[in-house]
């Protein structure tokens, strides 16, 4: 039972070490990631989201809904 506990402590105490690193990371991250993003990744990205969102998305649902009427 105390090993128990003592495990339970110890995740507990990396999931809060986790989670209070983890917007530092995000914030460092965001600053690297600007300093090489340009206006054409930008638009790439966007280009590639929204092909995928208005394009390949609605053919996937409607196969698999003629795939569940079978």
């Amino acid at each position: 039972m105390l090993a128990r506990r003592a495990a339970n402590g110890f995740f507990f105490a990396l999931w809060v070490a986790v989670c209070a690193a983890a917007p530092e990371f995000l914030w460092q991250g965001l600053f690297s990631l600007f300093g090489y993003f340009s206006f054409t990744d930008a638009a790439a990205a966007l280009l590639i989201g929204a092909i995928l969102a208005f394009f390949v998305e609605p053919v996937l649902e409607r196969l698999r809904s003629r795939r569940a009427k079978r």
